[in-house]
């Protein structure tokens, strides 16, 4: 959820990520989704928040450049598919690639997401 909202990734992105996580049982906590939001910039200078395409991210190191930016927001201890934590694996590629993609933290593109959680209530009647 941080990265999406950090790469200024779409509402479709929110509502892929809560279908995926309501077939394994999960539920997200749309309220907890736009705090997230508030405290995490949007970093990568993509289109449309920037100049730069995904394959401009790609060559700037891609999500290795953007989680080690975003390490004071993440759970470093956190178990990923690889068997060891989120913390390790940003460390094996701590060496920073030359780039202007991505944005440092202290240095958002924006401070912070631009994605808001919110309710639909019914339309009314016309």
């Amino acid at each position: 959820m941080r990265v999406l909202l950090a790469i200024g990734g779409s509402t479709n992105g929110i509502i892929h990520l809560t279908a995926i996580a309501g077939r394994m049982g999960i539920d997200i906590d749309l309220a907890g989704l736009d705090r997230m939001g508030r405290e995490t910039p949007v970093l990568p200078g993509m289109k449309p928040s920037g100049q730069h395409c995904m394959e401009d991210f790609h060559k700037a190191g891609g999500m290795a450049t953007l989680l080690r930016e975003l390490k004071p927001l993440l759970r470093l201890d956190a178990m990923i598919v690889t068997g060891r934590t989120l913390g390790e694996e940003i460390a094996r590629y701590d060496k920073p690639f030359v780039q202007d993609v991505v944005r440092k933290f202290d240095d958002p593109i924006y401070p912070q997401a631009g994605n808001a959680a919110t309710s639909c209530a019914p339309c009314a009647p016309a």
